[in-house]
């Protein structure tokens, strides 16, 4: 039944890249409320074609300015985490071309980066806070790249000052919540790492058994005017480190919770 899934998979991409973003791009304007949740409906659709179910533990974001730090696994990340809340991310430039994401990356007010370039920092930390400033949650991955799921890499604290950019143009806001966030997949093969190409890996996804992903969320680290972007970085890879550490295999009966 692979091909069948992909089949629903690319009639899912059509009607919501044809229909559906033009009616978010008219809600915007009048009910930016109802135009979030379509990305959400969106994510929500190609996590139950993929047969990937999610599981919540932790509380979810709370209201007020956001930085969501995430351990990255593989590109399911994004659809895992859309189908929770709506957000815009940091992205490498490279995604901008991608056939899948590149379309829903953009409809999310995605920032994208040259990462090759330490002088795009700067201005990517602005366009980040300037999400923040639109009221919109914005997704970071600090690792920079995927890894397996067993093991954490180090995280890069250069975009953290991004909240640091939003408390300096916004004096109403004492604080930016920066919160840890961990993702586990039920199976090895979810990981998307190293040269594997996005096609390849997602006819393995469609082909091979469901997956589970534990989503984990960590108390939030304030970000306040007298942080230090390095020891908020350390503070949130040791929250999800720990949260890796702890997490428990999927049980069999755990309900769906969010797709």
């Amino acid at each position: 039944m692979p091909f069948l899934r992909f089949i629903c998979l690319v009639a899912a991409l059509l009607v919501f890249f044809f229909v559906m973003v033009p009616v978010q791009g008219l809600l915007a304007r009048r009910r930016p409320s109802l135009a979030d949740q379509i990305p959400l409906l969106f994510c929500r659709t190609l996590l139950r074609i993929l047969r990937v179910r999610v599981v919540l533990t932790g509380r979810r974001p709370v209201r007020g300015p956001q930085l969501l730090a995430v351990n990255h696994v593989s590109w399911i990340d994004v659809l895992v985490m859309g189908s929770l809340t709506p957000f815009c991310f940091l992205a490498k430039q490279e995604v901008a071309s991608w056939p899948i994401l590149s379309s829903f990356a953009h409809v999310q007010g995605t920032v994208f980066i040259d990462r090759r370039r330490r002088r795009g920092i700067p201005p990517a930390n602005r366009a980040m806070a300037e999400r923040m400033g639109q009221g919109r949650a914005v997704l970071l991955f600090p690792e920079g790249t995927t890894y397996d799921g067993t093991a954490l890499g180090p995280f890069f604290s250069s975009h953290f000052a991004a909240a640091r950019d939003f408390l300096q143009h916004h004096g109403d806001h004492r604080s930016v919540s920066v919160q840890p966030v961990a993702l586990a997949y039920s199976r090895p093969f979810a990981a998307w790492i190293g040269d594997d190409a996005l096609l390849p890996h997602l006819w393995r996804v469609l082909r091979r058994e469901p997956l589970t992903c534990r989503v984990a969320f960590a108390a939030p680290v304030p970000y306040t005017g007298e942080s230090d972007r390095k020891v908020v970085s350390r503070l949130a890879r040791s929250a999800i480190a720990d949260l890796l550490a702890t997490s428990t295999p999927m049980p069999a009966g755990e309900r769906l919770s969010a797709a």
